[in-house]
């Protein structure tokens, strides 16, 4: 039987030399690269300022229109309105001096000019008021709708400027108790220290008649106890030791000065003596070598005058605040009254 093979696929033969060169001539040939397809750029847009800047001319910059600063209203925080001065009532507890005290209202003026009212002043409703102080309701007529708690300096300021309108948030929690209504005053007035030492005195007096007791009344204030005893000496001095007391600058009597000397201990002559001593001290001497009079004492104010500042303080102011409140029959019965030997 034959032998069986593997067929063997025949091998090609090599290219010859000249097939070889025909390949190498061909890959010298240059390709034919079809050109990239190119995108179109977007059209430059040359800004005035760059164009001044290529042609050498001065650029013009537009200007921005601004709002000054002082311009913008003050906005009213939530739940505050704008009252009619005659009809919000100065609070009759308040230990601030400010009728005899103008002075002290020129920084707050001139803010009132610029920035306008910046802060609501907090009230009460009338009727809660004279809830918790029915003693008085003399001060306060039925010509006044709100009672402030604090911003007294506000509402003095805004009259002397010829102000109609105070801005005021009412917040009758705040008269829950004749106690609470005192704090929340004081805590206005003791927080920018702006009471001078006698005014703070008066704040303690107010509420030793409440709580009876001076560590309570220190509690309330978050003060010391000594501080309170401070204040309620303040009241054993006499008017014109106080005067000074509430002086500014050189002035000034401290209240380390009296504490020191324990001034409250002494009669109404040895406190004048002491007085008259420590002004020759400081040099409050006139040339003829006599001392200068120390500054007498504020006038109380009755009653009946305090609300006839608060109505307005002229005639024509005053009428002005009744016509809107009274009827024509009661003001004919007013000035009958008034008129009347």
């Amino acid at each position: 039987m034959p032998e069986q093979r593997d067929e063997v696929a025949p091998v090609q033969p090599a290219k010859g030399l000249r097939d070889r060169k025909a390949a190498a001539a061909a890959r010298r040939q240059p390709r034919s690269v079809p050109p990239p397809a190119h995108i179109r750029p977007e059209p430059v847009t040359v800004t005035p300022l760059a164009a001044a800047v290529k042609t050498g001319a001065r650029p013009t910059v537009p200007t921005q229109t601004t709002v000054a600063a002082d311009s913008v209203a003050p906005v009213p925080p939530a739940g505050s309105f704008s009252a009619p001065i005659a009809k919000v009532a100065p609070n009759p507890r308040n230990t601030r001096d400010i009728d005899t005290r103008p002075d002290k209202l020129a920084g707050l003026r001139a803010s009132l000019r610029e920035l306008g009212q910046m802060q609501p002043s907090a009230c009460v409703t009338r009727s809660s008021y004279l809830a918790l102080f029915p003693e008085d309701e003399e001060t306060v007529p039925h010509t006044f709708e709100w009672v402030q708690v604090g911003g007294g300096r506000r509402r003095a300021a805004l009259l002397l400027e010829g102000m109609e309108t105070i801005e005021i948030r009412v917040r009758d929690s705040l008269a829950a108790t004749r106690v609470s209504f005192i704090r929340a005053m004081a805590d206005e007035n003791l927080a920018d220290e702006s009471l001078d030492v006698v005014e703070e005195a008066l704040v303690v007096q107010q509420l030793l008649a409440e709580l009876q007791s001076g560590n309570a009344v220190a509690e309330l204030l978050e003060r010391t106890p000594g501080w309170v005893s401070q204040r309620k000496n303040v009241l054993l001095l006499q008017p014109e030791v106080q005067e000074q007391m509430r002086t500014s600058g050189e002035a000034r009597l401290s209240l380390e000065e009296v504490r020191k000397g324990k001034w409250h201990l002494d009669s109404r002559e040895e406190q004048l003596a002491n007085l008259q001593a420590w002004r020759r001290r400081r040099g409050l001497i006139n040339m003829d070598a006599e001392a200068t009079p120390p500054p007498a004492p504020r006038p109380r104010v009755s009653r009946v005058q305090a609300a006839i500042q608060r109505l307005g303080k002229t005639p024509t102011a005053i009428a002005q605040t009744l016509r809107s409140e009274l009827s024509a029959e009661q003001r004919r019965e007013l000035a009958n009254e008034l008129l009347r030997d």
